[in-house]
């Protein structure tokens, strides 16, 4: 109970404040625990951060194994589907990796390199490449680093993740006019 406390603590005043700005002492304090029960817990500021972004990662990873269709709009779509449920599901915890950006502490990167992977190999299918704005990296890279403030900026308007799906998918996939011309062109 106490540790799940101290996590939803400190995940909500990483995400709010930034890593670098919050001490684990703060934390302890805002918790109301004593400093000793906060390092028996967590001894290290990166301890902290690994237990709060972990689970996010893991839960990501996981999600896109479940992904199999081939066709580039059933790619695209689930594959935001599932960051718009990590984003919602993991708020706090994708803001602080977000905010660590190249920074992730070692055990976090092995997950992470995972992650892309995966997503690249989605995004790599013949069927979807000819259908990117970009290439995959491009379209990962979109994802990783836009997709929090997108997902954020249209939670407000539409907090069933729609708008955000459908929008991201517009900036990754070109038209079916485009891909028609381009087809043509060839």
């Amino acid at each position: 109970m106490r540790q799940s406390r101290i996590l939803f603590v400190a995940a909500q005043s990483f995400a709010k404040h930034g890593p670098a700005a919050v001490s684990l002492d703060e934390i302890a304090e805002q918790v109301d625990v004593a400093k000793g029960t906060l390092y028996s817990h967590f001894p290290t500021k990166e301890a902290l951060l690994i237990a709060i972004v972990e689970p996010a990662l893991l839960a990501l990873d996981q999600s896109l194994d479940a992904i199999t269709v081939e066709d580039a709009h059933g790619v695209v779509g689930l594959l935001l589907r599932q960051w718009a449920t990590l984003l919602r599901e993991h708020h706090d915890a994708m803001r602080v990796a977000h905010s660590l950006e190249t920074k992730l502490p070692r055990p976090l990167v092995v997950v992470h390199r995972r992650v892309v992977a995966k997503m690249l190999r989605l995004l790599s299918q013949p069927a979807v490449v000819t259908k990117l704005r970009g290439s995959p990296q491009w379209a990962s890279m979109l994802i990783a680093r836009l997709g929090l403030p997108l997902f954020d900026s249209y939670d407000s308007i539409d907090p069933t993740g729609e708008a955000f799906i459908e929008a991201t998918s517009h900036l990754l996939l070109r038209s079916e006019a485009t891909v028609k011309r381009r087809g043509a062109a060839r």
